[in-house]
C-alpha cells in the first residue's frame, strides 16, 4: 500500500475498531483482524492493533489452511482459534496465547513457540519438526500422532498432555514437567520430571 492508502485505510479501520469497542463487541474487530490475516495482511493487522492500542486478538477466528510462513505472531491472542492445516513454519509464536486452539495437522517446521500457552490445544498430527517449544505450557494438550522429531521441549509443562503415537525421537526433553495423567507413546521412557 502507498502511504496515502495506508493512512486512509488505517483511519477507516480504526474508526470501525472504535465503534466495535464502544458497543462492547470484541468479536467485530477480531473478525476484521482475521480478514486481514486471511488476505495476507498480517503486518497491516498488527499495525492497526498497535495504533488502536488493542492486542492483535484472533481468538476464535477461523484461520484454517492459512499460510503464515515466517510470520511474526509473537504474543498474539489465538485462544480457541481454528488453525486446522495452517502453515506456520519458521513463524514466531513466542508467548502467543493458543489455549484451546484447534491446530490439527498444522505445520510448525522450525517455528518458535517458546513460552507459548498451548493448554488444552489440539495438536493432533501437527508437524512440529525442529520446533522450539522451550518453556511452553502444554498442559492438557492433545499431541496424538504429532511429529516432534528434533523438537526443543526444554522446560515444557506436559502435565495431562496426550503424547500417544507422537514421534519424540531426538527431542530435547530436558527439565520437562509431567505427571501420572501424561500419556506417552508406547515403549517410550521419559526422563525424570522436574518438581517445580
Amino acid at each position: 500500500m502507498t502511504g496515502d492508502k495506508l493512512a486512509l485505510g488505517a483511519v477507516a479501520a480504526l474508526a470501525a475498531l472504535g465503534l466495535a469497542k464502544r458497543r462492547g463487541s470484541r468479536g467485530e474487530y477480531t473478525e476484521q483482524f482475521a480478514d486481514l490475516v486471511r488476505s495476507g495482511d498480517l503486518d497491516y493487522a498488527r499495525e492497526l492493533a498497535t495504533v488502536a492500542g488493542v492486542p492483535l486478538d484472533l481468538s476464535g477466528a477461523d484461520l484454517s489452511g492459512v499460510v503464515l510462513w515466517d510470520a511474526n505472531l509473537k504474543e498474539v491472542l489465538l485462544t480457541g482459534a481454528l488453525l486446522i492445516g495452517a502453515w506456520l513454519g519458521d513463524a514466531d509464536l513466542s508467548d502467543a496465547d493458543l489455549r484451546g486452539a484447534d491446530l490439527r495437522g498444522a505445520e510448525f517446521f522450525k517455528a518458535n513457540l517458546t513460552g507459548a500457552d498451548l493448554r488444552d490445544a489440539n495438536l493432533t498430527r501437527a508437524e512440529l519438526y525442529r520446533a522450539n517449544l522451550a518453556g511452553s505450557d502444554l498442559r492438557g494438550a492433545n499431541l496424538t500422532s504429532a511429529e516432534l522429531f528434533k523438537a526443543n521441549l526444554t522446560g515444557a509443562d506436559l502435565r495431562g498432555a496426550n503424547l500417544r503415537r507422537a514421534d519424540l525421537r531426538r527431542s530435547d526433553l530436558t527439565n520437562i514437567r509431567y505427571d501420572s495423567t501424561t500419556l506417552w507413546t508406547r515403549n517410550f521412557t521419559p526422563p525424570p520430571s522436574r518438581q517445580t
